[in-house]
């Protein structure tokens, strides 16, 4: 059977349901009730997106070397999942999902397994000799554990890691504080002392965890929603961008309209877990942003003869064994230890545990006893919610740290925290002695202790950007949140105009205008030298555009102020330089890094003036850099390509694979991110993945994919957003005509 733009009856089992391309090649499902469409979801995405189902499933398991290839990579891969535990974590939460959900996910599998009993295998499959196993209920949740934790909760443990590291390098105590201000406070001699003596394994530079480079992560988004006496409908406007990896195909998400008995959603979902993460209904709105919650915590583990020490008492650590099956090598063992607070980071094909001092990781995700099934539990009421309220209270039960905003045709906006914040006794910064009492976890704080906004504002808008909204009055959760600026900007925009249009939230949506520039510009612009090569500063526009020189220049300016001052002063430069251009810890949290110049905090300089003077030689040495030289433009400076997850860039161009090269517009801190780095050892670009704008008093959304509907190859949906998406063209998905 082939998907086609005819509507066509699908007859599955008890299943029953109508499936058809629209004219964007966009899946479209019709049914009479809830389970006949999860079984078409499954079918749609098994038809679309199986490889990527079925490659992240076999990454979540850690049978890489097992079923994909034997290398000493896969081994690696391998390793790091069995240590992190997806699969167990993925199994307990599976027997917790609440009978509605598990007939839904139930019906979900039966269509993903259709098309694996009934169609061909993806070609990519064949190559590698796999024939998947069926799609199970775990499966889902596993796939939702790997989204939860990558690049998402970790981003916090690497760096509180980092710290760690750091610390264990003598580096300037009282500057380290200084960045991540007030959340070292906690952090003394003794503790210096202890954290020194700890056998850290994984350590974020220069080694990483090399499974991250497949599975997509959610590094910055911003959504916004405006009330109806700001719109010219006089309705609600809904807008939504989420920025992950784009430099990879096919696209992330996958783009769904579901019809059922008169109603409609229309969004976009991961391909293996059913429901909408954002979109809207014929009612309500919903999207969110990453919400940098901190979910991740180290405890300082004392071992002695496979014991950890709790007070004067040793204590066996449980252990799990797995084996590692190897295509063409001989088995692996993975030896997984466990402490109340945690799992040990060591070695996992040691089983034997040297003495000494170790790391214990505690992630929410693992620790709570609900988390991915609770989270699946509201993706699935999430998508017939009828009300803003009522959507409220259900992503107060999604495990994942999300700033959710929502909007209804009530004109009801809303905004939720959503996470399972530990109950902890310090910032959660910086590991602790686990041979004290009561310094692991107290369990996790209920919703009423997360933000909120209750009902629409004053100002008629809610916008989030990953920006800081902690409440003074509730308990620490965003210890490092990222830069203002997105959200700044935003606001900024929405509150210059009234009666908004459509189409003024798309201007918003491609806009590159760069705050953090203009404040940094403060600092830059009165030690440019009058020559031609400064004029290009000084007349730039502060747009982070293709065709611009003058962004090109100022980073060149800003990177070398952040090493005069980062780099030379506290890291080192070769330390530095990975932190910026190998990780993600400055692209995460660089604004802790901007207040230190633009305060001109004094652990790091004697005076404003000292600071001053180091601005103006760097800018002096970087303009002087391109005497003579032509300044090449942003586009020719953040070129990518958009390479294909299971071949990795390794085939020919003309193929088709891949797509490229792109010209990325943007940076970090325009509302249009476009971050470019290397990350895990490959260069990697994020930007807005996704945007939709809806009028909540159209039936109807206005959307646009990093990508293309289908992730096969030779399908003509492949790449069929792109140009729109560069463009930043959309088009219109109906829930009604």
């Amino acid at each position: 059977m082939k998907i086609s733009h005819i509507r066509t009856t699908i007859c599955l089992d008890s299943y029953n349901f109508d499936i058809a391309r629209n004219e964007s090649g966009v899946l479209e499902i019709w049914a009479e009730n809830d389970l006949d469409l999860a079984a078409g979801m499954g079918m749609a995405h098994a038809y679309d997106r199986l490889v990527q189902m079925v490659f992240t499933r076999t990454i979540g398991q850690g049978r890489v070397c097992e079923l994909l290839k034997d290398s000493e990579e896969g081994i690696t891969i391998d390793q790091t999942l069995r240590h992190l535990g997806f699969q167990h974590n993925a199994a307990n939460q599976a027997a917790l999902i609440s009978a509605s959900s598990r007939e839904f996910l139930s019906a979900y599998c039966a269509g993903v397994n259709h098309i694996m009993e009934t169609h061909s295998l993806p070609f990519e499959l064949k190559m590698v000799g796999l024939k998947p196993a069926p799609w199970q209920v775990e499966d889902t949740l596993l796939t939702m554990e790997l989204m939860s934790y990558v690049g998402l909760a970790e981003s916090q443990g690497t760096a509180e890691k980092l710290i760690i590291q750091v610390i264990q390098k003598d580096v300037d105590l009282a500057k380290l504080k200084a960045i991540f201000t007030p959340h070292l406070d906690g952090v003394d001699d003794t503790l210096v002392e202890l954290i020194k003596q700890v056998k850290l394994y994984e350590a974020p530079i220069p080694t990483d965890l090399p499974f991250k480079s497949f599975i997509p992560s959610l590094k910055g988004s911003n959504n916004w929603a405006v009330a109806g006496k700001k719109t010219a409908s006089g309705n609600p406007i809904h807008c939504c961008d989420p920025h992950l990896e784009v430099n990879r195909l096919p696209a992330i998400w996958s783009e769904v309209v579901l019809h059922k008995s008169g109603r409609y959603a229309i969004g976009i979902n991961v391909p293996g877990i059913p429901g909408l993460v954002m979109g809207r209904n014929d009612l309500v709105a919903f999207s969110f942003t990453y919400g940098f919650m901190d979910m991740v915590d180290y405890f300082i583990e004392e071992i002695k003869d496979n014991c950890y020490r709790q007070g004067d008492d040793y204590i066996n650590c449980p252990l799990v064994k797995e084996i590692i099956k190897r295509r063409k090598g001989k088995d692996i063992t993975v030896y997984t230890y466990r402490t109340p607070r945690g799992v040990l980071e060591l070695d996992p094909t040691s089983e034997k545990l040297e003495d000494g001092f170790y790391l214990a990781r505690a992630w929410s995700g693992t620790e709570a006893k609900l988390s991915s099934a609770s989270s699946l539990d509201a993706l699935i009421e999430l998508l017939w919610t009828k009300s803003s309220a009522n959507a409220q209270q259900t992503v107060q039960k999604v495990s994942i740290s999300a700033n959710w905003v929502i909007s209804d045709r009530a004109d009801d906006l809303r905004f939720q925290q959503s996470g399972l914040l530990p109950i902890r006794t310090h910032s959660g910064l910086f590991p602790l002695d686990a041979r004290q009492d009561g310094v692991g976890w107290a369990g996790f704080h209920s919703p009423d202790q997360l933000a909120s906004i209750d009902s629409t504002p004053e100002s008629g808008y809610i916008a989030t950007a990953n920006n800081n909204l902690q409440p003074p009055d509730k308990p620490l959760s965003l210890s490092l949140p990222s830069g203002p600026y997105r959200q700044e900007r935003i606001s900024m925009l929405l509150e210059s105009t009234e009666q908004i249009t459509l189409d003024e939230m798309k201007l918003i949506q491609r806009d590159l205008y760069s705050l953090q520039a203009e404040r940094l510009m403060h600092l830059i612009g009165e030690h440019l030298p009058n020559n031609d090569l400064a004029r290009i500063l000084k007349v730039w526009d502060l747009k982070y555009d293709k065709h611009s020189q003058g962004a090109t220049l100022f980073e060149d300016i800003y990177q070398g102020i952040l090493m005069r001052v980062f780099g030379e002063q506290l890291f080192g430069e070769k330390v530095w330089n990975y932190i910026c251009q190998g990780s993600d810890i400055y692209a995460d949290f660089y604004a802790h890094f901007d207040r230190i110049i633009l305060e001109a905090d004094t652990n790091f300089f004697s005076s404003s003036q000292e600071r001053d003077q180091m601005v103006k030689e760097v800018v002096e040495r970087v303009v002087s850099r391109y005497d003579g030289v032509a300044i090449p433009t942003w586009g020719a400076r953040t070129l990518f390509s958009m390479t294909n997850i299971f071949f990795q860039g390794k085939l020919p161009q003309w193929l088709g694979f891949d797509h490229g090269p792109i010209m990325q517009e943007g940076c970090r801190a325009t509302i249009v991110q476009g971050n470019l780095y290397k990350r895990h050892g490959r260069q990697t670009s994020f930007g807005p993945s996704y945007r939709a704008v809806t009028d909540m008093a159209e039936d109807q959304m206005h959307t646009v994919l990093a990508g293309g509907s289908s992730g096969r190859r030779f399908s003509g949906y492949y790449t069929s957003d792109i140009s729109k998406w560069l463009n930043f063209e959309y088009k219109i998905l109906k829930g009604r005509d």
